[in-house]
């Protein structure tokens, strides 16, 4: 499996994320990448960014992208460009995500995508 993660968020969110992750799994299994969203961006070149890291990122099994919150301007990037390759889009970007998707690296995309649910959703608890 060659899965691509791509981070898709405000400001640098993925990207501090990502690196968390790597800190605590101690590895980096998947070729990743991030995108910054800043207020001052212009949709049309984030557009063209992210399609061009996405070719860059699929080898053929597809990308996980996350954004950090659904029907922003980062999701909606990501979801336009859902029907030109083998995508998933999630929202909601969480370290707990992160770490689960880094463990299960080896999964196909649409499990993938079920595991990085699953560690959002038990990531969360009252303490």
């Amino acid at each position: 499996m060659s899965i691509g993660l791509l981070t898709i968020t405000h400001n640098n969110i993925g990207h501090e994320v990502l690196a968390a992750a790597q800190l605590i799994v101690a590895k980096k299994p998947l070729k990743s990448e991030s995108i910054g969203v800043k207020t001052s961006d212009d949709p049309t070149r984030l557009l063209e960014k992210t399609e061009q890291l996405l070719e860059q990122l699929d080898s053929g099994d597809g990308v996980l992208i996350l954004t950090d919150i659904f029907g922003s301007t980062p999701c909606n990037i990501a979801k336009q460009l859902s029907h030109k390759h083998q995508l998933q889009v999630l929202g909601g970007l969480n370290l707990a995500m992160m770490v689960r998707i880094f463990n299960y690296a080896n999964l196909p995309l649409d499990q993938l995508t079920e595991k990085a649910i699953e560690g959002a959703h038990n990531g969360i608890m009252q303490c």
